[in-house]
């Protein structure tokens, strides 16, 4: 993008604004595995150098503030009902969560 900023024409340069990514809450798409324990709720988890970490209990927002604001939102009480199903909790591995930069739509699967 700065070589191509540099080529441009003078007029079109003021087109192109080079800005900082958010801190914290910057992901709109997520991929989290799922811990499964036996006797145990299922866990979400991050892959850490090949392996799974499980969360803390604490809120998503605080302890893994990666991904958008809804994703953090949804995410405990998207846990909760899948622990309260064993259609939906026997044997899921992973769950990928995908939403807008207005938050207004979350696609999960």
């Amino acid at each position: 993008l700065l070589k191509k900023q540099k080529t441009l024409p003078f007029h079109q340069e003021s087109l192109l604004s080079v800005f900082p990514s958010p801190k914290k809450f910057f992901r709109l798409r997520i991929r989290l595995g799922i811990l499964s324990k036996p006797d145990s709720p299922l866990q979400f988890a991050v892959w850490d150098k090949g392996g799974l970490v499980a969360f803390p209990a604490e809120a998503p927002s605080v302890c893994y503030p990666i991904p958008a604001k809804n994703i953090c939102e949804i995410m405990p009480e998207l846990l909760r009902l899948v622990n309260k199903s064993k259609a939906l909790s026997s044997n899921l591995r992973a769950c990928h969560f995908v939403t807008t930069l207005l938050g207004d739509q979350t696609i999960i699967t």
